[in-house]
């Protein structure tokens, strides 16, 4: 691990944010976004890991509003605009899933 001090910033290593949490499990998904994004409104490297449950977060196509919750989808959208990169999926989980390379959006990674 890099060294840091007040002079010198942190490396290109940044911080991983690993979310294993369904889409509207409580508040962990959408409070694992948040972190992403204001560690990247703040300019610090950052990537996101989605295992489990969690890569469901990355299907365009969810009604959070039915369950009282903002979609996911929208918040990890905007996630290139942050310069949010790189986002993992768990090949894996992607699998169990059943989720297909088509639903999948541009710039993840299995």
């Amino acid at each position: 691990m890099p060294e840091l001090s007040a002079d010198k910033p942190m490396g290109r290593d940044g911080a991983l944010v690993i979310l294993s949490h369904a889409p509207y499990e409580g508040n962990l998904a959408r409070s694992a976004l948040d972190t992403v994004l204001a560690a990247a409104a703040f300019e610090q490297p950052v990537a996101l890991l989605l295992t489990g449950a969690a890569v469901l977060t990355v299907l365009p196509a969810q009604e959070g509003q039915r369950v009282g919750k903002r979609a996911p989808g929208k918040i990890f959208a905007s996630l290139s605009l942050y310069d949010v990169d790189p986002v993992y999926l768990d090949v894996d989980a992607v699998s169990d899933y059943g989720i297909g390379p088509e639903q999948l959006p541009a710039g993840v990674r299995l």
